[in-house]
């Protein structure tokens, strides 16, 4: 056989086979010779990676998809190829095979429960693109189906919900619009894990807006969750998700979280919501929460019996009444956040212990800017309360014990800087309760053994510190400058200095021992007693009433650099209004202390 010959059958086999697998075009409707009637029959017809072309009409079946084709609405528009399910007990398109595409449809009619406009049953690799699916008991379901990528899809007006996966992983719902459904927007259940839902719109469900239910590794980003009944966005018994640059606003609830762990809540906006704008309950513990914005709730974020969680910069805003409550929870860190013109408490803390709450501001608010009620062992460290109202800036009740106090700024509040209630050894250390208005600087009411040192109280309405029925407390090393420095009324077994102990005090001396105590005026017991031994102590004890002696007042030590000038607070300004706080700065306290000349 020649080699002419051996070329000609090869190339007759090159033609033969590269025709095989060759992906076909059938037409459904329109006016070709040769289209089909229905998509039905052109499935039947059409071999895998065929492309089915549906032309406008209306279209009354149920789609059973069992081969890899394309399916798409000759048009593009789905309002002018509507496919109605000829039985409801049934789904409209039922996707039982791989690597489907189905775009462009109108589709409705699969009303009885469980059903769906387009169902995925165990599939991978499908694209359901710009469709609308309404009337139906699902829009689009995913049952075990991986893989598959949902866009543009506008799954509205359905019975249940709008979009449901179950079961299924790795998928990808972008841009989607689930709105108008009598349960949920998207109700992601049952180790629906590793899914993207991205941009999507969803507004007005009858329940919830998105719903993730025993579902991890979830990113949620970017989506818009308006005037849903329930929650906006609810997770319930699910971890590792992350939420982020959504919207969830004007729900009954903005984002909540049920029995959730080790979520990321980043750079959403709650607010408007009717209750909480963020809110963990039962058990939701390990959850960062970071950079929100809740605003205009009835309580900004509210933790109830939830622990080990971080909220970082976050910003709470108008709340009707706490901003950041927390209730039975222990061991979270408040860190940065701001928590301004509340209707009640700034931050709030009910039966919670061994929390951080740090570098917050919590100012402007009616009632207090931070308040404990029956919580101890926490540590309140480097927080500015500014202008809060009712019991001030910041007030420990009813037996908040054992709490730290340390490098707060309470200043300018209606009422006291710091108050405490009921609540006993509790640790106040280098504070500034000043210039608090109609009250005092620290109020001591009923509270025992507590210790309160290096503070700076200064410039207050009624006394620079208050005790009623406080018993046993240790008050040294303070600097006081108020036209009324102590009231005192049934309050026994007070201390009011230490043994001398090497210093520096807090007016720059050598020794630490009592407290420095100065008059506006500048006829204040340290700012007129003779020092002859240079040892930063009056001479004389300073005898406060008959019960009350400061045996080791302070006062300033001759230096040859100038006169000692007390440190000015460190002031953080707030977020808020800032030219209330560039005059407040112009009127913070600079304390320049002179020995006067013999």
């Amino acid at each position: 056989m020649g080699v002419e010959k051996y070329l000609a059958i090869a190339t007759l086999l090159f033609v033969i086979l590269s025709g095989i697998g060759t992906a076909a075009t059938l037409n459904v409707g329109g006016g070709g010779s040769g289209n089909y009637t229905t998509i039905q029959a052109a499935i039947n017809a059409a071999n895998d990676t065929d492309t089915i072309i549906v032309y406008p009409s209306a279209y009354n079946e149920n789609v059973d998809v069992n081969k890899s084709v394309t399916i798409i609405s000759e048009s593009g528009n789905p309002d002018d190829t509507k496919v109605q399910a000829a039985s409801t007990s049934d789904h409209v398109f039922d996707v039982t095979r791989d690597n489907v595409a189905i775009s462009g449809f109108n589709i409705t009619g699969a009303a009885s429960s469980s059903k769906a406009g387009i169902y995925l049953g165990g599939v991978q690799n499908t694209n359901i693109n710009n469709n609308e699916l309404s009337n139906n008991s699902r829009g689009i379901f995913l049952d075990g189906s991986r893989y598959n990528n949902l866009n543009n899809n506008i799954a509205n007006s359905n019975k249940a919900e709008g979009i449901e996966l179950l079961n299924s992983s790795d998928n990808d719902l972008i841009e989607n619009n689930a709105s108008k459904n009598n349960i949920d927007g998207i109700y992601i259940r049952k180790s629906s894990n590793n899914n993207n839902l991205i941009n999507n719109t969803v507004l007005n469900n009858g329940f919830r807006g998105i719903y993730l239910d025993s579902s991890n590794n979830n990113i949620l980003n970017n989506n818009t969750v308006l005037d849903t009944e329930t929650e906006g966005i609810y997770l319930t018994s699910s971890s590792n998700n992350i939420l982020s640059n959504n919207n969830a606003s004007n729900n009954k609830r903005g984002i909540y979280l049920d029995k959730s762990n080790d979520n990321s809540l980043n750079n959403n906006n709650a607010s408007n919501n009717n209750f909480q704008g963020i809110y963990l309950r039962r058990f939701s513990n390990n959850n960062k929460i970071t950079n929100n914005n809740a605003s205009h709730n009835n309580k900004g974020i509210y933790l109830d019996d939830s622990s080990n969680n971080t909220l970082t910069n976050n910003n709470v805003l108008n709340s009707s009444f706490d901003g950041i409550e927390f209730s039975y929870s222990n061991n979270n860190t408040l860190t940065n956040n701001n928590v301004l013109y509340t209707d009640d408490d700034g931050i709030y803390l009910s039966r919670s212990n061994n929390n951080t709450i740090d570098n917050n501001n919590a100012s402007y608010n009616s009632y207090d800017g931070i308040r404990l009620f029956e919580s101890s062992n926490n540590t309140i460290d480097n927080n500015n309360a500014f202008y809060n109202g009712d019991d001030g800036g910041f007030y420990l009740s009813s037996f908040s014990n054992n709490n730290t106090l340390t490098n707060n700024n309470a200043l300018y509040n209606d009422k006291n800087g710091i108050r405490l209630a009921r609540s006993s050894n509790n640790t106040l250390t280098n504070n500034n309760a000043s210039n608090n208005i109609n009250d005092n600087g620290i109020y001591i009411f009923r509270s025992n053994n507590n210790i309160l040192k290096g503070n700076v109280i200064c410039n207050n309405t009624k006394y620079g510190i208050e005790l009623s029925n406080g018993n046993n407390n240790t008050i040294y090393n303070n600097f006081f400058n108020n036209t009324n420095n102590i009231g005192i009324d049934d309050s026994t077994g007070n201390i009011w200095n230490v043994t001398k102990t090497p210093g520096p005090n807090i007016v720059n001396g050598p020794n630490i021992g009592g407290n420095y105590w100065a008059h506006p005026n500048g006829t204040g017991y340290s700012q007129t007693c003779m020092d002859s031994d240079n040892d930063g102590f009056c001479d004389s004890q300073f005898d406060i009433d008959s019960n009350n002696t400061d045996y080791l007042p302070l006062t300033l030590v001759e230096q040859e650099t100038g006169p000692v000038i007390h440190p000015q607070p460190n002031f953080d300004v707030p977020t808020a209004n800032p030219m209330l706080i560039i005059g407040m700065l112009g009127f913070a306290v600079v304390l320049v202390l002179r020995r006067e000349e013999d």
